[in-house]
């Protein structure tokens, strides 16, 4: 049997029964959604809040719609030149235009202009009380204009609005110069750090390893966030 554990607890008790971690959970950027805007706006960081700033004034428009597969071709082959250039690996784009297919209500694009020119965009998909950034592109123009910036600010109090608590951003990922950076954006826009529960598989064989393990491994998803070990694994 394999789960997948949620929190960083649950996968420490699955310990007690024997469940062996495999793979280690990942860290998400989550952006708190709840609150009136200038209190969500207040935890920003100084820079990216400054950022945005001057998105604002520089005659950027921002226009949303419902994201649809094929109207949007030109979106998902951003993507696939996006990931062919920079060499990352995320969510297959077949599944991305199979999901936004089946429940096209939830897949919602943002797009930022500059003088008419479409300069970036993100796509994000709603799901009961919280919400995921899927997939975004940048121009050099963009990135120059902070635009992404401004679509995350526009994206997130559009997502509030219709009363999601919560917006996943992906995870937090420090082990490249490219993933620092997008670590910082992530963090500077308000998110904090949430850790994951690691994938643990149980069978007959594995499980007095399993209980070995729950005491004597720390749980490394905690331990990048608050660097130490999570106490309750021990």
């Amino acid at each position: 049997m394999i789960v997948n554990a949620p929190t960083p607890q649950i996968a420490c008790t699955l310990g007690d029964f024997g469940y062996l971690p495999v793979v280690t959970g990942q860290v998400l950027a989550r952006l708190v959604l709840e609150g009136p805007p200038d209190a969500r706006r207040a935890r920003q960081h100084q820079k990216w809040r400054n950022r945005l700033v001057r998105a604002e004034s520089v005659g950027m428009t921002v226009t949303h719609r419902p994201f649809d597969p094929a109207r949007h071709r030109d979106v998902l082959l951003q993507e696939a030149r996006q990931r062919q250039c920079r060499g990352y690996r995320a969510l297959p784009l077949a599944f991305l235009e199979t999901l936004t297919t089946l429940a096209p209500d939830h897949a919602r694009l943002f797009q930022a202009r500059y003088r008419g020119k479409a300069i970036a965009s993100m796509l994000f998909f709603r799901h009961g009380i919280g919400s995921s950034y899927l997939i975004g592109h940048n121009s050099d123009l963009g990135r120059r204009l902070s635009a992404h910036n401004l679509l995350l600010w526009r994206g997130s109090n559009w997502l509030a609005d219709q009363g999601h608590r919560w917006l996943d951003l992906g995870p937090v990922e420090t082990e490249t110069p490219a993933g620092a950076s997008l670590a910082r954006f992530k963090l500077g826009s308000g998110a904090t750090p949430h850790p994951l529960g690691a994938t643990c598989v149980y069978t007959a064989l594995t499980a007095p390893l399993g209980r070995l393990a729950r005491h004597v491994m720390p749980n490394t998803a905690a331990h990048v966030v608050a660097g130490q070990t999570d106490p309750s694994c021990r």
